[in-house]
């Protein structure tokens, strides 16, 4: 990630290209580049992702808005600029989206997510500076296997990834899955929910098939959910998803047959990425919320539940 501009900056920037008081400006508890304005709305420093410049990420959001996707809406400065460039970074103001965060009380909601996500991604499948394509998983599954054995090898895991990738063996090269930008962080806390309309928000965009996005939300969605402890989302629920998402993005023959796989592959990424994060973790019991153990039993089945995702889906009425 580059580097967060000094809060003084940022404050100033704000500031001086918004005409608001430096202080009516305060820090938002949860994230070091969020900051609110009183009365207006929410200051985010953006940064590159996906291949696209701080600025284009801001871009991004606003075409998303204008397509009357479920995003929250941008606060032009004085001049008529959606952003402010800080070094790598560019500065916005989005406007206060009212609702609470999606959580496990949020769960008779999949469904509508399911909509809004593939109305989102059909919009950043045409957005002009990184357009989306239909392509062969060949190397990307090569790809993500090889960091997550990588990673997963420094804690004990490794194997569970090669099991994995003898399991798919060729059969990534024979298929194709629409690629393009993802919100890359479909979770509880970055969709807003009003009671009448969703909203998301932090996107942090990658370029990869465009399904990750679903796939992310089984250990993401309620991560960070009290309530439920953080457990990981059924194979019901991620159907409810996906038959959402269809509604508004109806899946090509190729996504369909390529869903088991790159199911497979995100869930040996995340168990990766998990290992990583909890083996910084001093409390036990916050490591026991990570289920490493079920992720690590659940991998050599990850193409099987995959498939019994989509059965799911198409299952439903």
């Amino acid at each position: 990630m580059s580097e967060l501009p000094p809060t003084e900056t940022i404050f100033e920037t704000v500031s001086r290209h918004w005409h608001v008081p430096a202080e009516t400006i305060t820090p938002w508890p949860s994230s070091k580049r969020i900051f609110q304005v009183k009365d207006l709305g929410l200051v985010r420093v953006n940064f590159p992702r996906g291949g696209l410049s701080a600025r284009e990420m801001v871009a991004l959001v606003e075409e998303l808005g204008q397509a009357q996707c479920a995003v929250a809406g941008l606060i032009r400065t004085q001049t008529g600029d959606l952003s402010v460039d800080v070094g790598e970074s560019a500065v916005s103001i989005e406007r206060l989206v009212p609702g609470q965060e999606c959580a496990s009380a949020s769960l008779a909601l999949m469904r509508r997510v399911g909509r809004e996500l593939g109305r989102i991604h059909s919009e950043l499948a045409t957005f002009h500076h990184q357009p989306g394509a239909t392509r062969s998983l060949g190397e990307w599954v090569q790809t993500t296997l090889q960091k997550a054995e990588a990673l997963a090898s420094q804690w004990g895991h490794g194997e569970a990834v090669r099991d994995l990738r003898a399991q798919l063996g060729g059969t990534p090269e024979t298929l194709s899955a629409r690629f393009g930008l993802t919100h890359g962080d479909v979770r509880g806390p970055n969709v807003l929910d009003d009671g009448d309309q969703l909203c998301f928000v932090d996107f942090n965009c990658k370029v990869e098939p465009q399904l990750a996005d679903v796939v992310k939300m089984r250990t993401k969605w309620l991560r960070a959910d009290q309530i439920d402890d953080g457990r990981t989302l059924s194979v019901g629920e991620l159907a409810e998803v996906l038959f959402g998402y269809q509604q508004t993005r109806p899946l090509s023959t190729e996504d369909v047959s390529s869903f088991p796989i790159v199911w497979a592959v995100e869930q040996a990424w995340r168990l990766a990425q998990d290992l990583k994060v909890t083996h910084q973790f001093d409390d036990e019991e916050c490591k026991a919320r990570w289920a490493i153990a079920d992720l690590v039993d659940d991998l050599i089945l990850a193409p099987q539940m995959g498939r019994q995702i989509l059965d799911a889906a198409s299952g439903h009425n």
